[in-house]
């Protein structure tokens, strides 16, 4: 059987994959890549009887899924209806549905998978950051992204950051995201970084200079530190003294000209009327939007109506955090994607995990509001069935 799981964590781990905007599934390619992964993970189930569980709470994780899609794509009729949830909710029944007992298989497959790739793929971006290597020609994403290069298990964007510097982000279309998943798989396996697989993934973090990563993976840190009983005033003040060391160094090193002054602590600066100057998910005219919507109850609830933004609909004027999320959806919108996680946490049996683990979902979801990716889907689902197994089997 553990050959089988490992063969149906494949098709799992493509789908991880494309929902974090792999290269090979950007455009019209993602929807028909994860159309395809599903129907291949159902076929090999079938052929295979991988086992399944049709129960109760899985019937209605799905379901509660299938509604957080349809409540943030209100343009849907019936030919995208057909056209455009196959997508989802096939993948949807592949991940939720798999029997709970081989869950930790398949993440400890992804993360071991994963760390592969961004070894071979932090390799590579090391190596094109002295040399010309060859590569497999120019990619693109449409206007908003620019063009990458393409090494196959590394994209390289033209020009980098503001400041210059080539981040680092995979084969994926931001960096931020490589910070960002990165983080969560962190977390799922409780920063064990005795692990050779997590010392890869947290150089991924690191090299990303994604600002919410890092902060994701410092609260995360303290998060599972705190889950295993393992803060103390001694353990604060020698964490708190080397933060305070790496904050001085990147202040004053060079004065202040360096990566870490440039990238991260200087986003960290307060604007009265933009908030975090790194928070770059938001711009002013989506702030604009979302200040006004307050003390109409009709905006609050359920955002916008879609004519409100024609002729604004460009990457500089939409933004990607929660503000915006807000003004496309209202409360109600965060309410209808947030319905799987809030199912789940109502059958999770370790509550102060579970809990802990919903907390570090919706800082991420601040930031980048992407909680119906099946990355995070799986993530915090299989955790915590994980987490349950566990405690069963100390009772």
């Amino acid at each position: 059987m553990e050959k089988k799981i490992n063969i149906y964590s494949f098709f799992i781990f493509f789908l991880f994959l494309l929902s974090m905007e792999l290269w090979i599934g950007w455009g019209a390619y993602k929807s028909i890549m994860l159309t395809c992964f599903g129907v291949l993970a159902i076929l090999y189930k079938l052929l295979f009887k991988v086992p399944w569980t049709i129960s109760l709470r899985n019937i209605l994780l799905s379901v509660a899924f299938f509604c957080g899609y349809y409540m943030v794509h209100p343009e849907f009729g019936f030919r995208e209806f057909f056209t455009q949830m196959p997508p989802q909710l096939i993948p949807i029944i592949c991940i939720v549905f798999l029997t709970d007992k081989y869950k930790k298989n398949v993440i400890d497959n992804i993360t071991k998978w994963y760390a592969w790739l961004v070894a071979v793929s932090i390799l590579i971006y090391v190596l094109t950051l002295f040399v010309n290597i060859p590569n497999f020609g120019i990619l693109s994403n449409g206007d908003r992204y620019g063009s990458f290069v393409n090494y196959i298990f590394y994209v390289k964007e033209f020009g980098g950051s503001e400041t210059g510097i080539l981040r680092f982000g995979g084969p994926f279309l931001e960096p931020g995201y490589v910070g960002m998943m990165g983080a969560f798989l962190l977390f799922v396996n409780k920063f064990d970084l005795k692990r050779m697989d997590l010392q890869v993934i947290l150089l991924s973090v690191l090299l990303s200079l994604s600002l919410a990563g890092w902060v994701l993976a410092v609260i995360g840190f303290f998060e599972i530190e705190y889950y295993k009983g393992n803060i103390n005033i001694k353990r604060v003040f020698s964490l708190s003294c080397l933060l305070l060391v790496f904050i001085l160094f990147g202040f004053f090193y060079n004065n202040g000209d360096n990566v870490i002054n440039n990238e991260i602590l200087s986003r960290l600066a307060f604007d009265e009327e933009k908030g975090f100057v790194g928070n770059n998910r938001n711009v002013e005219t989506m702030m604009e939007f979302f200040k006004s919507m307050w003390g109409n109850w009709d905006l609050i609830l359920y955002g916008y109506p879609p004519t409100a933004f024609y002729g604004l609909a460009d990457w500089e004027t939409i933004g990607a955090g929660l503000d915006r999320f807000m003004v496309f959806h209202g409360l109600m919108g965060v309410l209808y994607v947030f319905l799987f996680y809030i199912i789940s946490l109502f059958y999770a049996k370790d509550k102060k995990f579970a809990l802990l683990f919903f907390v570090f979902i919706l800082i991420c979801f601040w930031q980048r509001t992407y909680s119906l990716w099946f990355s995070w889907i799986i993530c915090f689902h299989y955790s915590i069935i994980i987490q349950d197994m566990n405690k069963r089997l100390k009772m």
